[in-house]
């Protein structure tokens, strides 16, 4: 090392040494940022910058070299071979382009590091080779041992030297490689030259060939100024690719549609306009500031997890203002140590979702929890219910009165009411208490932890005090009202179908008591469900298996007490129940839609047997609300009445006011159609549903049938005789008949006749009997006959 120092201070003139070390820090500096940015490039233009890193880095390793040996003085004759000294030079650069070549293969690996004991080894062979060619009036001796260290030192600088170029944008890989470079090619040069002994010997002569001092100056000059030529031309090229590359990336990231944001460090460097729009702040607002700490939040903490390439956050904008975003990021090629991040806006997709959410979970109409959200929310409460052995209520609701508002009022009208009921509900729980809409105007609601019956009984109370409460819809007062069935949890049931079955199976209790108070379910109300459940079975059957039979109740005319009609009623013959009265299988045939078939079959029957009988008697024949909803119903009676013979002026249909309600004008288009057919239209139950002046000014009918429920409240009502003397006062001023029913008495006869009723029909005037009854004397067999007399009937 002190012959090195010895060789450097005492055997070189120092302010060469100087120029020397000034052209091989400026070739070393443009060489790696040449090098640095081949390896940003791709295509031609990366093997362009390559050979301008080679010639660069070589003409400055065999510039320094040759200032250095200038700047060495032996007192000797010297002088320099032209062809080795040219080999040196090429030598030089066409290592240094090789070295950089395979270092360029990639950033990581071997091939840095391969790459860079290229360059070592280029730097030394260089030297030697220029040496070979240095001519001295003396002999040369050379010391191995310098000689190999200082092609050691040469190749190791090398490696350190392209291995730092990996770290182009920090100031190690921007000055710590180039220092390195320099090093390189210093210690190589001094090391070898501290190898070199020259002995004085007269009898060798400079060659007349060789390049004296003078000229090699001018050589020396001149690929000084090449250098520098390279590193200025670099410089601009650099510099306007640079700057046509970020134009050009700037153009393509304020085009996208997403924010992007380059990110160095946690501090942000660079954001298009996409994320000025997003966030509302200027790029000078943004720039410089921490991207995490000042706008974006992801899912999972305040930064991404090492390695996330993609997630949610929330972005902060102007003002505050939340942003929900999806998050991609990747390694920024552009930056070294960056990161590139993308922010998309999903305000509309989280509101598109939200959305989905909400009409998945709850009813569009009212906001009340749906029938999804109900059956979640259930199963939940079982659970809960389960692990802490705790029980809970359920109660089903049905609003009492809805479907009158909804048919007179409208749908419309209807739909504000639900909601009115809806805000109710809400208004009526407290914050544990749930309540759901299932369907229609059916509503559930779950009482967690409850204790007592007490404590269920106060909780349905509550909600009916506000469901019963008078509302007013586009000006109508109403009342509705609803109907409450209480199943609890586990003492009734222990799964959820089973506490709904039978949360309604006590609502419907609670209907049929009409009371108004909330029912308990009780053992005894899943029997009657399954009784019903089997009725409905053998009701299917029994139009199959001819278990219906018609009887007929005569309808006297009461000026002359003469029987003008019968009205066909139906009886059915169960095989193990017996005679199943209408009121019990009738509700059920309407609700499973089998009146239908029903009642074409009697229909079609009755009219088969009126047409049978030797006196033109009137066959009145009831028909339920479905068979108008379901159409068809007077091409029915048009074939029936063509396939029987019956002349239609000998039949009447009784029709209940209950199906001019729902859809009056499809009622009274249907109306008209059977009168034009010839039948007459009796209004049946008059005085018990809707009655008004306006149904029977909408449509003509041919008799009014006052029901039943009046007169077994004559003598025991005073306002029973006032309403009967009401309604034929109404039919003699419309000049349409009235005809009484239930007349179970003589005084109801008297009354009747006094007041100047129509007609009548009861069991006073004649029992509904079987068609063989009616005319024994030619419709049966006589033991049949004998058989029906045994039963109570008499003939008429």
């Amino acid at each position: 090392m002190l012959k090195v120092l010895t060789c450097l201070t005492v055997d070189h003139d120092l302010r060469l040494v100087a120029v020397a070390a000034a052209i091989c820090a400026i070739g070393s500096l443009v060489a790696m940022r040449l090098f640095m940015r081949a390896r940003a490039s791709d295509g031609i233009l990366r093997r362009q910058w390559l050979v301008m890193a080679g010639t660069a880095a070589g003409t400055a390793t065999w510039t320094t070299h040759f200032l250095a040996m200038l700047a060495f003085a032996p007192d000797l004759s010297t002088g320099y071979d032209p062809f080795l000294t040219t080999i040196s030079l090429l030598i030089a650069v066409v290592g240094m382009t090789l070295a950089f070549i395979v270092a360029g293969w990639s950033s990581t690996g071997f091939h840095p590091w391969l790459g860079g004991a290229l360059a070592g080894l280029s730097i030394s062979a260089m030297h030697y080779i220029g040496m070979a060619g240095f001519r001295v009036a003396g002999t040369v001796q050379w010391e191995t041992g310098y000689v190999a260290a200082s092609v050691t030192a040469s190749i190791a600088l090398g490696m350190v030297a392209i291995h730092l170029t990996r770290w182009p944008d920090t100031i190690r890989g921007r000055y710590g490689a180039a220092v390195a470079f320099v090093l390189a090619i210093c210690s190589l040069h001094f090391t070898g030259m501290a190898a070199v002994t020259i002995l004085p010997d007269p009898l060798v002569e400079v060659p007349l060939g060789a390049v004296p001092k003078q000229v090699m100056v001018l050589f020396i000059a001149a690929a000084s100024a090449l250098v520098l030529a390279i590193g200025i031309a670099a410089y601009f090229a650099d510099k306007s690719a640079r700057g046509e590359g970020q134009a050009r990336l700037r153009r393509l990231a304020n085009a996208a549609i997403e924010g992007l944001i380059i990110v160095k460090e946690n501090r942000i460097v660079d954001v298009n306009t996409s994320f000025e729009e997003l966030t509302g702040c200027k790029r000078d607002q943004i720039v410089g500031k921490s991207l995490f700490d000042n706008f974006l939040t992801v899912e999972g903490g305040v930064a991404p997890p090492a390695g996330a390439l993609k997630s949610e956050g929330v972005l902060r904008g102007e003002g505050g203002r939340l942003i929900p975003v999806e998050v991609l990021s990747k390694p920024a090629d552009i930056l070294a140590g960056g990161r590139v991040y993308s922010v998309r806006d999903l305000t509309e997709q989280k509101t598109a979702e939200g959305r989905i959410h909400y009409l998945a979970h709850f009813d569009a109409l009212t906001g009340l929890p749906n029938r999804s959200s109900f059956l979640e929310r259930l199963a939940a409460e079982i659970s809960e219910a389960q692990e802490k052995n705790e029980s809970f209520a359920l109660l089903s609701f049905d609003l009492d009165r809805f479907k009158e508002a909804n048919d007179m009022l409208g749908h419309a009208a209807g739909d504000l009411v639900l909601n009115d009921i809806a805000r109710r509900f809400k208004a009526a729980l407290n914050t544990s208490e749930y309540a759901a809409r299932f369907g229609g105007d059916e509503f559930f609601a779950i009482l967690p932890d409850a204790g007592s019956p007490q404590q269920v009984v106060a909780f349905a109370e509550r909600i009916l005090a506000h469901l019963r409460a008078p509302m007013t819809i586009e000006g109508n007062e109403l009342f509705i009202g609803a109907s409450v069935g209480i199943a609890l949890f586990p003492a009734d049931a222990r799964t959820a179908p089973e506490l709904m079955a039978n949360a309604d199976l006590a609502l419907y209790r609670a209907k049929d008591r009409a009371d108004g108070r909330a029912c308990f379910f009780e053992s005894d109300m899943d029997f009657e469900v399954r009784e019903r459940r089997n009725l409905t079975r053998d009701l299917r059957l029994a139009l199959a298996q001819g278990q219906f039979e018609l009887y007929y109740q005569p309808q006297s005319r009461l000026t002359d007490n003469r029987t003008v009609g019968y009205e066909a009623l139906i009886r059915w013959h169960h095989p193990q129940r017996g005679l199943v009265s209408p009121a019990g299988f009738i509700p059920i045939a309407e609700e499973t839609g089998l009146i239908v078939q029903i009642g074409e079959w009697v229909l079609r029957e009755a009219c088969a047997t009126a047409a049978s009988w030797a006196e033109p008697y009137r066959i009145a024949v009831n028909l339920s609300p479905v068979q108008f909803s379901q159409g068809g119903l007077t091409e029915t009676v048009h074939a029936v009445l063509v396939a029987t013979g019956l002349s239609p002026k000998r039949l009447e249909l009784e029709v209940t006011e209950s199906l001019l309600m729902s859809d009056p004008d499809m009622a009274l288009h249907t109306l008209r159609r059977l009168k034009a057919l010839g039948v007459s239209v009796a209004m049946d139950d008059f005085g018990t549903g809707y009655s008004s002046l306006s149904t029977l000014q909408s449509f003509p009918f041919d008799k009014i049938k006052i029901d039943r429920s009046f007169l077994d409240k004559l003598g025991k009502h005073h306002k029973s005789a006032s309403i009967i003397r009401a309604v034929l006062a109404l039919g003699r001023s419309l000049e349409i008949p009235v005809l009484a029913e239930g007349i179970e008495t003589k005084a109801h006869l008297d009354f009747l006749k006094d007041e100047g009723c129509d007609e009548a029909q009861g069991y006073f005037l004649g029992r509904p009997m079987p068609q063989a009854m009616m005319f024994p004397e030619t419709s049966a067999h006589p033991g049949e006959v004998e058989s029906l007399r045994r039963k109570g009937f008499a003939p008429s």
